[in-house]
């Protein structure tokens, strides 16, 4: 991702349920400093079904969170024979330098018909008229409208910062050599 000198649309001092941003996802209150990069993910979800966690709090349940606990296998370990390759590990998002993690969008989830057969490059939000269906002998039918789906999306933007880490960094750090961020720390 390349840095960006446009702000964050819908930029909110906290979001719909009263989350202070600047402490979601924070390890301890200490704030950022050195190089970096702020990574947005614009997006939207249809995950909105009532009585269940929707909107901004099923981000904070889902992407947040795992942005802040989560991990992914990377060729980092030891390898298992000598001078063979580095063996699979979990490496935490943290270790990565991920960190501070905050929808910085304030909206609401929205009805919206989806069209399940749009072709791609056709926006399935909107409906499209279909070509007429032929029948008998050449005459066009009334075309059939697109059966559309009922759905609730929320439209959303994620921030949070990345400080990459080397992988002989992140070795240094688990053997406790350097500063950094052990495996086993959760925020």
């Amino acid at each position: 991702a390349a840095p960006t000198d446009a702000a964050p649309i819908d930029v909110a001092a906290g979001d719909e349920f009263g989350t202070d941003p600047a402490a979601e996802g924070d390890a301890g209150g200490a704030g950022l400093s050195g190089p970096g990069w702020v990574i947005q993910l614009r997006g939207y979800h249809f995950h909105n079904q009532r009585g269940k966690p929707e909107g901004q709090q099923f981000l904070r349940e889902t992407l947040i969170e795992n942005l802040i606990k989560g991990s992914i296998q990377l060729p980092d370990g030891p390898p298992a024979v000598p001078g063979g390759p580095p063996t699979m590990i979990d490496v935490s998002f943290a270790e990565l330098g991920i960190s501070h993690p905050v929808v910085v969008t304030k909206r609401r989830v929205v009805d919206v018909e989806y069209d399940p057969e749009a072709v791609e490059g056709q926006d399935p939000g909107m409906r499209m008229q279909r070509a007429p269906v032929m029948e008998g002998l050449g005459a066009a039918a009334e075309p059939a409208g697109p059966k559309l789906w009922k759905l609730r999306r929320l439209d959303f933007v994620v921030q949070f910062a990345w400080k990459p880490t080397l992988r002989h960094t992140r070795e240094l750090a688990r053997q406790g050599i350097v500063e950094g961020v052990p495996a086993d720390q959760s925020f």
